[in-house]
């Protein structure tokens, strides 16, 4: 028997009904070995496919066109010929003059990302098979566009929750400053010493937040102030004065809670509030009426 025909010892297999080779087990080590190799190759096979997509993408790409942007000629005039669009269609499709598109194809004018963006749509095109009328500058310009959007959209924003006519939230408010003081300080950070007077704005932020601390802690013990105002105005008087005895108050609660809605209860209260006003009278020597013990 031959070596292929050869079983490996350290594998183990397991047979069907039938006979044939179902299963095969092997040492957990070995396993993992495989299982580790298997991943390699299935990395190796996506690069490998990604490569092949680029290689098959640029071999699209026809020859005059790339002879023609190696030579130095500007990628949007070369694609635009390539397309056989006139400067004034292109132009108009992508929303510029023809006067700013003859500027940029002879690479005489800074173009913005977002027309960059337009063209390579118009023509058809990868952004990247403009290059290299895009470079790193134009990416980190837009970038830096877009971030001060937000932020100008997010000053907008807490402007409108303050002044706007809708109800006020001094939550949604602090919230909104919060993010602002995020947002400017991480694009600060990216750009040191460029953008200072985005410090102001920060630190308009941060009295915003102070402020609104402030007013609802000012809330909060106003309305416990004025709790306990009242109750020495109101509860607290009358007890001292002798008009209505703190215990009088708990009573009348307890007669409301236990029966003052039965009719026989109002009755019985009614009876022993004329027999008490009776004997008040007949206590009184001197002839004056007494009149209870509200002015005790």
């Amino acid at each position: 028997m031959s070596d292929d025909d050869q079983e490996d010892t350290t594998v183990q297999i397991i047979r069907g009904s039938d006979g044939e080779p179902a299963f095969a087990t092997v040492p957990h080590r070995e396993f993992e070995e495989l299982l580790t190799k298997s991943r390699r190759v299935t990395g190796l096979d996506a690069a490998v496919n990604a490569i092949r997509g680029e290689v098959n993408r640029l071999a699209l790409i026809p020859s005059e066109v790339v002879h023609r942007i190696s030579e130095g000629e500007h990628p949007v005039r070369v694609w635009r010929l390539h397309r056989g669009l006139k400067a004034v269609e292109l132009a108009r499709e992508a929303g510029i003059s023809p006067g700013g598109l003859s500027e940029i194809e002879t690479t005489k004018k800074d173009v913005s990302f977002e027309t960059m963006v337009r063209i390579a749509k118009t023509l058809e095109v990868k952004l990247d098979d403009l290059m290299p009328a895009i470079d790193e500058g134009m990416i980190e310009e837009h970038r830096r566009e877009v971030q001060l959007r937000d932020i100008a959209r997010r000053i907008s924003e807490i402007d409108s929750m303050i002044n706007g006519s809708a109800g006020f939230d001094s939550g949604a408010v602090r919230d909104a400053a919060e993010h602002l003081i995020s947002e400017a300080t991480s694009f600060m950070a990216d750009r040191a010493g460029r953008f200072d007077w985005l410090e102001g704005i920060v630190d308009k932020a941060r009295k915003t937040i102070e402020e609104i601390n402030s007013t609802e802690k000012s809330i909060v013990e106003t309305v416990t102030g004025t709790q306990k105002r009242l109750s020495e105005v109101f509860s607290d008087s009358l007890a001292r004065a002798g008009l209505f005895p703190r215990e009088m108050l708990s009573e009348t609660k307890k007669s409301e809670i236990n029966g003052g809605n039965r009719p026989e209860a109002a009755a019985s209260a009614e009876a022993g509030e004329d027999a008490d006003l009776g004997d008040a009278d007949d206590e009184d020597e001197d002839g004056e009426r007494s009149r209870g013990w509200f002015l005790r």
